[in-house]
């Protein structure tokens, strides 16, 4: 499962990340990737359910004008 957020970053520490999760490497790696769609990165990811990818693109501009709003 994919999560995709809109946001205007400010400030992220990703050592402040708790939960046990992150404390048992048997379960695996939580690496932040980092997209941003003011280019055509997302173009390139294999973002899934495809719906959500065709969603985002056709309104990127919308988005944006959003996350900068707030």
């Amino acid at each position: 499962m994919q999560h995709f957020f809109v946001a205007r970053l400010k400030k992220l520490d990703e050592s402040a990340r708790s939960g046990p999760e992150f404390g048992d490497s048997s379960r695996g790696g939580y690496d932040l990737d980092r997209i941003g769609l003011t280019g055509d990165d997302l173009a390139s990811v294999d973002l899934k359910p495809a719906a959500l990818k065709e969603f985002i693109l056709a309104n990127k501009e919308a988005l944006l004008a959003e996350a900068a709003a707030g």
